[in-house]
């Protein structure tokens, strides 16, 4: 698979994550000169999601804005199904998704934790020409 570092949301280590958190990474759309269109945002899981009750989940959710802190105007422009920790399983692409058209300037990728914190997981998240298969 083929990254282009400028289109990433993260960083090529990943994102380690045990609570909601924004990716590291915002990109701007303007910037690129409409290179995201008719492309697909991933998210690879680098390092299996855990917790003490193995009852946690994460939803994936990509996020636009007018504004590059997302302070205000956020919308959902993509969201995967809350997905169970036992399928965050690390070197597997959990979540695709084609970005849809007419999005705000900015975006930004969004983990919705759900039930109980992670004491671990990793994500890397990066945009694509093609889906991608494990």
């Amino acid at each position: 698979m083929i990254i282009d570092y400028g289109m990433k949301l993260t960083a090529d280590a990943g994102q380690t994550v045990t609570n909601d958190a924004e990716t590291t990474n915002v990109f701007d759309q303007k910037k690129a000169g409409g290179a995201i269109d008719g492309l697909y945002i991933n998210v690879q899981c680098l390092e299996a999601a855990d917790n003490a009750g193995d009852d946690a989940s994460v939803t994936f959710i990509l996020q636009t804005s007018d504004a590059e802190d997302f302070s205000s105007g956020v919308l959902v422009a993509a969201q995967s199904e809350a997905i169970a920790q036992a399928d965050l399983t690390a070197n597997k692409i959990v979540w695709q998704a084609r970005v849809p058209a007419k999005l705000l300037r900015y975006l930004r990728g969004y983990h919705d934790v759900g039930n109980a914190p992670l004491t671990k997981g990793k994500f890397r998240w990066f945009f694509s020409v093609s889906a991608e298969v494990n």
